[in-house]
């Protein structure tokens, strides 16, 4: 596949942009974070400390049990596998009438909920809510595996750059 040279250095010039925005601008707080949070999270640019001095900000224990207490809260309110936290629908409200929609739903519905509980989606989402409770954002790439669906893979804040449009959606990662 062949690519045009002036989209190769579009895509370069796009990316150095990004870097720069996160390096001058979030990668500070998410350091702070990491020093007196979460010593063992993120990946920086120029990193130059040895991670098993990592914890030598922290004084006592409360900002990190703090942490754990509102991951595991934001956990079991929102994605508990003892619980529906899902349901699908449309917009067309006259098809939600219909015996064979609803049985479809249903169906559709039990089939996602043994691909997640089968998954190691469970588990990545409580280091998700956790990386939002701390840092403000996550990225996980969900991809498919051949033994269970699915595979979910976190990424540690400060490897990625990510970027919004017009609208504020984030359409760049």
């Amino acid at each position: 596949m062949y690519v045009d040279d002036s989209v190769i250095k579009t895509i370069r010039k796009r990316y150095s942009s990004l870097v720069n925005k996160k390096k001058n601008g979030w990668e500070t707080m998410w350091r702070s974070v990491t020093d007196f949070i979460v010593p063992y999270s993120g990946k920086y640019t120029e990193s130059k400390q040895n991670p098993l001095s990592r914890n030598h900000y922290i004084e006592n224990n409360c900002t990190r049990i703090a942490s754990r207490v509102l991951r595991s809260g934001l956990y079991s309110g929102l994605l508990s596998k003892s619980s529906k936290w899902f349901r699908l629908s449309t917009s067309r409200t006259e098809l939600l009438e219909n015996d064979d929609v609803k049985a479809w739903f249903y169906e559709v519905e039990k089939i996602i909920e043994q691909v997640l509980s089968k998954s190691n989606f469970y588990e990545s989402m409580y280091n998700v809510l956790g990386d939002c409770a701390d840092f403000g954002t996550s990225v996980t790439f969900i991809a498919e595996d051949y033994d269970n669906v699915i595979r979910c893979y976190n990424m540690n804040i400060g490897e990625y750059c990510l970027a919004n449009d017009s609208k504020l959606e984030t359409n760049t990662l």
